[in-house]
């Protein structure tokens, strides 16, 4: 089968960062030729970016951002048909993945791995298939073992699609209608966690409308490390071909092991072996810049005392910062604390919904703008939660959640621990 294989990059150091791995990966353990890979920029991606690909041979090519202009991005992919007439499959890539052994597959089927966890939850992908009057897949539980929950088994983990070229065409067109539907309701998703997944699951909408076949991989094939849960799928006896490390990457550029799945851990290690290889890191150092932010001096703290005093006085709240710490039921809390918001409201407790992209509801946008040392960002989310409080009756704390405030306090800003101390007068942590 001769096999192209795609992925995304957008304009930021990390992507930057993680396409110089996964290209390093490909041609180093997966022996794929520089003439199968294709990598498809957004627009503004750095020219230093693409003199990098065009030093290495790598086909690449622009295309323009598409409906959330984040996620949805990757189903450009598969407009030009062009670049995959020669090929039996084409293999689209999460810029966040790391190949450790071939990818081979002998027949012409669109293949994916079930989704780790429950994500968007069961009631809402029934809920918005029988809005899209489409017929229920089959039910499966989801791949992270212990949570027990369910889902359709053709919503697949957007990191690794293999898709027939044959069914190229039908596919991307039907991907984009249901990425289009689904885009224009976000009502059907029960939160805005769930709806960062647009594209995945009209993947799974194209497939059913389009009757194509498919078979489900197993985690061999796409293994999260970023969670330390036992999946279901995994065949310990089989080596592991390819990790899908989301933003673990250590301080040295180094995929990170400290969560995960303890099978995992000697396939993360010959990842790590894979990228100690790399003679020179073109985009490590620029990686590594962006993570210590410094403040523009309109943000100077000795600037922030009248900010705080006009956002945080209206009413006096408590805030507690739960930082974990790691493997003590933190996730079970997290997932309680959310299913049981309303309660906590009525107590007097604000729980909000101010999440990202994270298989638990937690606080996890705090850590990234703690280390930045991004007051500002941090200050309008705080200021946006704070609101939102005050338009509940009766609450007198507000609770934020995440083990990284443990993982990572040694991270922080200098400057972001001053900034919290700060906050403390007005909202005692």
């Amino acid at each position: 089968m001769k096999i192209r294989y795609s992925f995304l990059v957008d304009n930021t150091p990390l992507h930057y960062y993680q396409a110089e791995l996964l290209l390093h990966s490909l041609t180093t353990n997966a022996h794929v030729s520089k003439e199968d890979i294709v990598v498809h920029t957004t627009e503004h991606v750095e020219t230093s970016f693409l003199d990098f690909l065009d030093r290495k041979k790598i086909t690449h090519l622009s295309v323009q951002p598409y409906l959330d202009g984040k996620y949805c991005n990757k189903i450009r992919q598969l407009e030009n048909h062009s670049l995959y007439d020669a090929y039996d499959l084409v293999i689209l890539l999460d810029v966040d993945t790391f190949l450790l052994d071939p990818l081979i597959y002998d027949d012409e089927v669109f293949r994916a791995k079930p989704v780790d966890g429950e994500n968007p939850n069961f009631e809402t992908l029934k809920r918005i298939y029988d809005t899209a009057g489409l017929p229920h897949p089959d039910v499966v539980f989801v791949d992270w073992f212990e949570t027990g929950g369910r889902t359709f088994d053709n919503n697949f983990n957007g990191g690794l699609y293999v898709i027939p070229t044959k069914r190229l065409g039908r596919i991307e067109s039907l991907w984009k209608k249901w990425a289009e539907w689904l885009y224009a309701r976000p009502q059907l998703f029960s939160n805005p966690t769930q709806f960062i997944h647009v594209d995945q699951v009209a993947m799974g909408m194209a497939l059913i409308d389009a009757q194509i076949p498919y078979r489900s991989l197993n985690a061999n094939d796409n293994a999260p490390i970023h969670e330390n849960k036992k999946l279901k799928s995994l065949d310990i006896s089989q080596p592991i071909k390819m990790l899908h490390y989301h933003r673990q990457i250590d301080s040295f550029g180094y995929l990170d092991l400290s969560q995960s799945y303890e099978a995992l851990i000697p396939a993360i290690k010959k990842a790590n072996h894979t990228i100690a290889s790399i003679p020179s890191s073109t985009f490590y150092k620029n990686y590594r810049f962006s993570k210590h932010i410094i403040l523009p001096e309109r943000e100077k703290l000795s600037d922030l005392d009248e900010r705080l005093k006009k956002s945080f006085t209206k009413r006096r709240f408590k805030l507690i910062l739960h930082g974990g710490t790691p493997k003590t039921g933190t996730t079970s809390l997290q997932f309680f604390l959310h299913r049981n918001r309303e309660k906590l409201i009525n107590a007097g407790f604000y729980y909000p919904e101010e999440y990202i992209d994270t298989p638990a509801p937690k606080h996890q946008w705090m850590v990234q703008q703690l280390i930045d040392a991004n007051i500002n960002s941090f200050m309008k989310r705080l200021e946006k939660i704070y609101d939102e409080a005050l338009k509940c009756e009766g609450i007198h704390t507000i609770l934020l959640s995440t083990e990284g405030i443990y993982n990572h306090w040694w991270d922080f800003k200098p400057k972001s621990k001053k900034f919290l101390q700060m906050l403390s007068e007005y909202l005692p942590i």
